[in-house]
C-alpha cells in the first residue's frame, strides 16, 4: 500500500509488482537528478568571480598587448542557463520527495529476491559523477576547459549530490571521494620518494589530470619556444602575445582551481611534463657547452684582457640558441613555482592543519642549496606546501642529475657562457613593459634560469658559490666594456645595456649565496642607479 500510494503521489505510475514499482521509482529519481544537477552547475557558474587580474585590482592580462576585451569566467554560462535556475526549486522539491520515498524502501525482500534501491542509486550516482568530471574538463576550442570553469562545474554537481544527504541513507562524501580519486590518483606518483621524477610515468587516458598535464606539457614544448606568452611578475600569470590568452590557463587563480581538484598527484604529473621539457633544453645547453669548450676556456683565462675576451666571445657558436633556450627554461621554472604556490593555496583552503605542519620544516631548517642532499624528501614536501625553497629544489636537481652526469665537465664552463650571453642580440630586442614589469621577449626570466642552473648543476655548495661569483665578475666586466664604447660603435643599444644591467642586478638580489655588494665592487652604485633611471624613464617605457 505504501509503495502504490507514494508512486501515485510522486509520479502517478502504476505497476503490477512491487519490484516494478521500485525500479520505476529509482529511474524517476535518477531522471529527476539528471534534470536538477545541470541547474546546480549553472548556479555555480553564475557565482564565479571576475578573473584574477580584475579581482586583485591589476590591469587586464592582455593590457598593452591586444585591444580585445577581457573574457571573464562567468561568461561561459549563457542567459538560457540562467533562466533555467527559476525551475531549480520546484525540481529539487520533487527530487527530495522521491528520495524520501526511496529512503523508506531502502531494503525490501519478497520471496527469494532482495530489492536494494539505495545500492543501485549509489553506483549510478558515482558513475554519473565520474562522467561529469570528464565532460566538465572538455571544451571544443582548446580541447580542455578553463580550470576555474571546470572547478565550478564539478562543485555544482557535487552540491547537487550533497543536497540529498538528509533524504537518502548514502554517504555522499564517499561517492565524491571515490570518483575524484579515480581521476587524480596515479600509482607511480605515490609516496614521498623522488623516484617519480626520473621514472617513466605514463599518463592514464581516462584521468582528467592526464589531459591537463598533456596540455601544459605541449604548451611549453611547442608554443613557448615560439614566444606566444611571457611571464608577468606583477600579475602572477603568463600574458599572451598572440591570439591565445594564456592567462586563462597559466595564472595563480586558474592553477589554484585546478589543484583543488587534482591535488598533489595532479601537480606532480603536470610538473613531470614540464620537467621533461626542461631536461630536453638542459641537454641542448650541455651540448652547446661541449661544442664551445675551447672558446670558453680561452674566455676563462683571458677575460681581463679586453681584446682577448672579445675574440673568445666572437668565436662562440650558437650563442643566440643558447640564450633563447635559457629563456624557455626560465619560463618553465617560473611556471613550476606558480604551480606549487597554487597547490599550497589549495592546501591552505582545504587542509590548513597539514599545511601548518609542513611549514614547520622551514622553521627547523631554512631552505638553502647546501642542504639539498641531506633533506631531499623534506624539501620536496616543503615545496609542495607552496613554500619557497630558495633554489634548494630537490625535484629539479633529481631531474637534471642524469644530464649533468653524462658530461660533468661541460657545466663547469656554464658561468662563462652565461656571461658571454650579455653580447647576445636578445638585449637589443628587449622592450620593457611597465604594465607587467617584464620584457616582451622574456629576458627578465633569465635571472631565475641562471640561479637555478648554477646551483643545480653544482652539487657542492662551494662550487656553486664560485660559479656565481665568476658569472657576476665576468658579466659585469663585459657590460662595462660595452658601456664605455662610443654610442655609434656600441655592440648593444643603450636601452639594451640598461636591460642587461637590471637583469644582472636582479640575479644577485635573488641569489642565496652572494649579496649586492658583490656587484657594487665592480659597478658603482651611481652608475647602476643611472641605468635603472633611464630604463624606467617615460621615453624608454
Amino acid at each position: 500500500v505504501l509503495v502504490w500510494s507514494q508512486m501515485e503521489v510522486v509520479g502517478g505510475h502504476t505497476s503490477n509488482t512491487a519490484e516494478e514499482c521500485i525500479n520505476v521509482m529509482v529511474k524517476q529519481f535518477l531522471a529527476s537528478f539528471d534534470a536538477v544537477a545541470p541547474k546546480f552547475v549553472s548556479r555555480a557558474l553564475e557565482a564565479l568571480p571576475p578573473s584574477a587580474s580584475a579581482s586583485s585590482g591589476l590591469l587586464s592580462p592582455r593590457a598593452g598587448i591586444a585591444t580585445e576585451s577581457e573574457r571573464l569566467p562567468g561568461t561561459e554560462s549563457s542567459p538560457a542557463n540562467r533562466a533555467n535556475l527559476a525551475e531549480l526549486h520546484s525540481r529539487t522539491v520533487v527530487l527530495k520527495s522521491l528520495a524520501q520515498v526511496l529512503c523508506t524502501l531502502s531494503s525490501m525482500s519478497f520471496h527469494d529476491k532482495i530489492f536494494a534501491p539505495a545500492k543501485t542509486i549509489q553506483e549510478t550516482l558515482s558513475r554519473k559523477l565520474k562522467n561529469h568530471i570528464t565532460e566538465a574538463s572538455k571544451q571544443e576550442s582548446t580541447t580542455i576547459q578553463r580550470p576555474t570553469v571546470f572547478k565550478a562545474k564539478v562543485d555544482g554537481y557535487i552540491a547537487a549530490l550533497h543536497s540529498l544527504t538528509l533524504h537518502l541513507p548514502l554517504d555522499m562524501s564517499a561517492i565524491v571521494e571515490a570518483a575524484v580519486l579515480e581521476h587524480v590518483h596515479h600509482p607511480a606518483l605515490e609516496g614521498d620518494s623522488l623516484a617519480w621524477v626520473t621514472a617513466d610515468v605514463q599518463p592514464m587516458e581516462s584521468q582528467v589530470t592526464s589531459a591537463y598535464a598533456e596540455f601544459f606539457g605541449s604548451f611549453f614544448e611547442r608554443r613557448m619556444p615560439l614566444g606566444v606568452a611571457v611571464w608577468a611578475p606583477s600579475r602572477l600569470c603568463f600574458v599572451g602575445l598572440a591570439a591565445f590568452n594564456s592567462a586563462e590557463f597559466l595564472s595563480l587563480d586558474e592553477l589554484s582551481a585546478l589543484c583543488s581538484i587534482c591535488g598533489v598527484h595532479g601537480a606532480r604529473l603536470i610538473d613531470k611534463k614540464v620537467l621533461d621539457c626542461v631536461v630536453t633544453w638542459a641537454t641542448q645547453l650541455r651540448d652547446l657547452l661541449s661544442e664551445n669548450s675551447d672558446a670558453l676556456e680561452e674566455l676563462k683565462s683571458a677575460f681581463k684582457k679586453e681584446d682577448a675576451c672579445t675574440s673568445a666571445i666572437l668565436s662562440i657558436s650558437g650563442l643566440e640558441t643558447f640564450m633563447s633556450t635559457t629563456i624557455n627554461i626560465g619560463n618553465a621554472l617560473h611556471f613550476r613555482k606558480l604551480l606549487y604556490r597554487a597547490l599550497g593555496d589549495s592546501m591552505q583552503q582545504h587542509t590548513p592543519l597539514i599545511r601548518g605542519v609542513i611549514s614547520s620544516i622551514g622553521t627547523q631548517a631554512k631552505p638553502h642549496p647546501r642542504i639539498v642532499d641531506s633533506c631531499k624528501e623534506g624539501l620536496s614536501l616543503y615545496m609542495e606546501g607552496g613554500f619557497d625553497v630558495n633554489y634548494a629544489d630537490a625535484v629539479l636537481r633529481a631531474a637534471l642529475a642524469p644530464v649533468v652526469a653524462d658530461d660533468e665537465g661541460a657545466f663547469e664552463d656554464l658561468p662563462f657562457m652565461l656571461a658571454a650571453g650579455f653580447r647576445s642580440r636578445v638585449w637589443a630586442e628587449a622592450n620593457y613593459k611597465s604594465t607587467y614589469l617584464g620584457y616582451e621577449n622574456g629576458v627578465h626570466v633569465l635571472s631565475e634560469a641562471y640561479n637555478a642552473l648554477l646551483h643545480v648543476t653544482n652539487e657542492q655548495n662551494p662550487a656553486a658559490t664560485t660559479a656565481v661569483q665568476h658569472f657576476v665578475e665576468v658579466g659585469a666586466i663585459i657590460l662595462l666594456r660595452i658601456a664605455k664604447q662610443p654610442p655609434k660603435a656600441r655592440v648593444l643599444p643603450y636601452s639594451g645595456l640598461c636591460s642587461a644591467f637590471s637583469v644582472l642586478d636582479q640575479f644577485i638580489e635573488e641569489s642565496p649565496v652572494v649579496s649586492r655588494d658583490t656587484l657594487e665592487q665592480l659597478v658603482p652604485y651611481t652608475l647602476l642607479r643611472s641605468f635603472y633611471h633611464d630604463l624606467y624613464d617615460e621615453q624608454q617605457v
